[in-house]
């Protein structure tokens, strides 16, 4: 009798275990309140030069109507583009590690060079970009901790030279890479040092002290539209 028992949980129960934790822990591309595919909606393209030639690549965050509500940054503000505010800038060659107030200041830089309005983004902001269209999503690519994409660059041992894969709307590192700063000075995201994978939640964010910069503090540009 047991193992009749045994043998039609294996062939029923299991199957129908899978399913209800498949749809406990789905990815992104799916809506969470109505279990379809999620739309993708059409994402605007940019980018913005610095007096140096190099180019910025921008994404489009969609607004209600579909149009671009803001451009942010693809990736984190690197080295290479933060030498061309301060050539005597020295960091990792993957990103610049600075603080708050030489984001801000890079940001006025490039607003008065470009004549676009060039800024940190707020936490809404940056969380909506990270959510990618789907309402609620936990981490930038859906629901669970536990399906962390490959290549998320999070509890390393050493700062990684090349960015995450593209999630959600097309943005890297958004999850892992570095802590961002935003407007109101918090930082947000998680960084590549970190070891709790709660750390990555789009509504985790943590406050640093004053002058805070270390290699694993960066930021992304936001452009309004």
């Amino acid at each position: 009798m047991l193992r009749s028992v045994a043998r039609t949980f294996a062939w029923i129960g299991l199957p129908t275990l899978g399913t209800l934790l498949a749809l406990g822990f789905r990815p992104s591309e799916t809506d969470w309140r109505t279990f379809s595919e999620a739309r993708n909606p059409k994402i605007a393209h940019a980018t913005l030069a610095l007096p140096d030639g190099q180019a910025i690549r921008l994404l489009g965050v969609p607004d209600i109507g579909g149009g671009p509500a803001f451009f942010l940054g693809e990736r984190e503000i690197t080295r290479a583009e933060f030498r061309a505010f301060d050539p005597s800038f020295e960091g990792h060659p993957g990103s610049a590690a600075v603080s708050h107030a030489q984001a801000l200041a890079f940001c006025e830089w490039l607003s008065q060079r470009s004549g676009r309005r060039v800024r940190l983004p707020t936490l809404a902001e940056w969380r909506l970009a990270a959510r990618g269209g789907i309402p609620n999503a936990e981490f930038p690519w859906g629901f669970s901790r536990n399906l962390r994409p490959r290549g998320v660059r999070f509890a390393l041992d050493t700062k990684p030279r090349r960015p995450g894969p593209p999630l959600g709307y097309g943005f890297r590192d958004l999850a892992g890479g570095l802590w961002e700063w935003t407007v109101e000075g918090r930082a947000i995201g998680g960084a590549w040092s970190e070891r709790d994978p709660d750390r990555l939640r789009i509504d985790t964010a943590i406050s640093l002290p004053d002058g805070y910069r270390d290699e694993d503090s960066g930021f992304r540009i936001l452009v309004e539209e």
